[in-house]
């Protein structure tokens, strides 16, 4: 970093920027206050650490940027820490713990928290006669394995080939760990939202046996970001067939647009977030590893929401940086090694459809139980 000239303006800086710096930094972490001003003599250099690291914590430059991709999602290769090269590295946790030694570890302790993303729950199974029919018919041409998939699953000769979720919650057990599943309730043909119908009861035995057998959280989906009252709706439906309120949730496609989606998340009733990480990049997007309160840097106040970042998913490091398996595990251990070094959370986005080792993702179910050897407490 860059270090500023102590100047006779250093005095001034010094006290009226701790409250507002080291004190909010330790609060986003640990929820506590503290009089940072008691505790130690900050340089010049830590100011302007302590100012660049909490923005980038609360993600300032994403507020009011042009930076977006086709979906409207800030790009993570214009992302400070992508171009500074330090994405991959939880910057702010290593800062924080060189501010307030012990303070965290203290507190908390390194876990896993295995995540999956339902944006459809099913192949073939719940989809209609007029849709199977049409996929069919496609199928048998253009992609016979699938044909026969869909053939089968039709016919009950067979589980559906995105059903994994016994397979999920078991392998999950057997390492000491609780899957979270979010459940896109959408179902829209809008391109973005096409999961099966949750008003019926395929859709609702699912969500019944999700929620015994693991938590679960909204997915709100792509076309929820357009309007309040499709958001609404879905949360709703959720709590309702879940009989319980629900409090976690991440994003469709991981749209998240600030202030506004929080904000909107926050009202609805959310408190612990899980969309903080990138679609095209691996690597920590507010760099850190760890748990943190969202402080809205518009209306400048702390919120009630716990945002869970994830350094890394299946997508990202199979369909957009076309990694081997075994550079996919290399590339996963590291991000354990870094979130365990700093007493992080490592909270890893799979998919339903992607641990079934079938058609595109054939070898990646390898991956994902090495990952869970890894990342297991």
């Amino acid at each position: 970093m860059i270090k500023p000239q102590r100047s006779s303006a250093y005095s001034a800086l010094k006290t009226n920027c701790m409250e507002s710096i080291f004190d909010k930094l330790y609060f986003s972490f640990t929820g506590q206050q503290i009089n940072a001003l008691n505790n130690f003599e900050p340089s010049p250099a830590q100011l302007y650490q302590a100012e660049i690291l909490f923005t980038t914590l609360q993600r300032k430059e994403e507020y009011k940027t042009d930076f977006f991709d086709d979906k409207g999602r800030f790009m993570a290769e214009k992302s400070i820490m992508h171009l500074a090269g330090k994405s991959k590295q939880p910057m702010v946790d290593a800062f924080f713990d060189e501010i307030f030694p012990d303070a965290y570890a203290s507190i908390y302790q390194y876990k896993c928290i295995p995540t999956f993303d339902i944006d459809n729950a099913y192949a073939f199974k719940g989809k209609g006669f007029a849709k199977n029919a049409g996929g069919m018919a496609k199928n048998i041409y253009s992609d016979p394995k699938r044909a026969s998939a869909r053939f089968n699953t039709w016919f009950d000769a067979k589980a559906d080939p995105y059903d994994t979720y016994g397979y999920i919650i078991q392998i999950c057990r057997s390492f000491g760990l609780r899957p979270l599943f979010f459940i896109q309730m959408g179902n829209y043909n809008n391109g973005f939202d096409t999961n099966i119908n949750f008003k019926k009861s395929e859709g609702r035995k699912l969500i019944e046996f999700l929620s015994v057998h693991g938590d679960i959280g909204l997915h709100p989906s792509y076309a929820s970001n357009f309007d309040e009252e499709t958001l609404k709706r879905e949360y709703d439906l959720l709590s309702e067939i879940s009989g319980k309120p629900i409090t976690k949730s991440r994003q469709h496609f991981l749209m998240l647009r600030f202030p506004e989606t929080y904000r909107r998340l926050i009202d609805l009733g959310i408190t612990e977030d899980y969309s903080m990480g990138w679609s095209s990049q691996i690597g920590f997007r507010a760099s850190t590893s760890r748990p943190f309160l969202w402080y809205d840097l518009e209306r400048e106040e702390f919120s009630g929401l716990t945002v869970y970042p994830f350094p890394c998913m299946d997508g990202t490091l199979h369909e957009y940086m076309n990694l081997p398996e075994e550079e996919a595990i290399d590339e996963i251990a590291n991000l354990v090694s870094e979130t365990r070094r700093h007493q992080g959370v490592f909270v890893p986005l799979w998919h339903n459809h992607s641990v079934n080792d079938k058609w595109e993702w054939n070898g990646w179910q390898t991956v994902f139980e090495q990952m869970l050897a890894l990342a297991c407490p």
